[in-house]
């Protein structure tokens, strides 16, 4: 697959990584239904946090509590 000039033009900004870094980048880039365009859309990751009730961390004296639309309580103790 070679890339297209948009995907050139990005890469030509690595000029100091090394190749395998380069021909990681440009298949992202050249995947996808934005590949080849130079675009690229990172969705955003669910942690859990809101269907968890009650995480406990280790020496910790926080409390949070958050009321949203999804009515998730978060405590820490």
């Amino acid at each position: 697959m070679r890339a297209t000039r948009a995907v050139q033009k990005i890469l030509s900004n690595y000029e100091g990584t090394t190749p395998g870094v380069k021909a990681n980048l440009c298949r992202m880039l050249m995947n996808g239904k934005l590949g080849g365009t130079g675009k690229m859309i990172i969705l955003p990751v669910d942690q859990g946090l809101n269907t968890v009730q009650h995480v406990h961390l280790p020496q910790t004296q926080q409390h949070m509590i958050h009321n949203t639309t999804t009515s998730w309580q978060l405590m820490l103790a």
